[in-house]
């Protein structure tokens, strides 16, 4: 990590309170979290294009008027969907400032 960075940590979380570190810190795990499934989702989309490959046009004509592309696009963006909201409810809930439960 550059100095720099550190030195704009040390001075937030100093002088802004364990709030603003708190903040940070869950926007980072934020992030993290978003790139792996960026990437791990990049990876499944490579496999399923190269499986795909092997697939005479016959088929692969069926499977186009059936829809299976859209399928599969709407099956990785719900997913990614998914880890987004769970990502932002987890930063919430360790933020402590909105009841992400409804139980009141």
């Amino acid at each position: 990590m550059p100095k720099w960075l550190e030195a704009i940590g040390a001075f937030l979380a100093q002088y802004l309170g364990a709030g603003t570190a708190r903040v940070l810190g869950s926007l980072g795990m934020g992030a993290i979290s978003i790139t792996g499934v960026q990437i791990t989702l990049d990876q499944i989309i490579t496999h399923i294009k190269s499986a795909m490959g092997g697939v005479t046009s016959d088929i692969l004509s069926i499977l186009t008027l059936a829809g299976f592309d859209v399928f599969i696009g709407l099956v990785i963006s719900a997913y990614l969907g998914l880890v987004t909201i769970r990502t932002l409810l987890g930063a919430f809930k360790r933020l402590g400032f909105m009841d992400v439960t409804g139980e009141g």
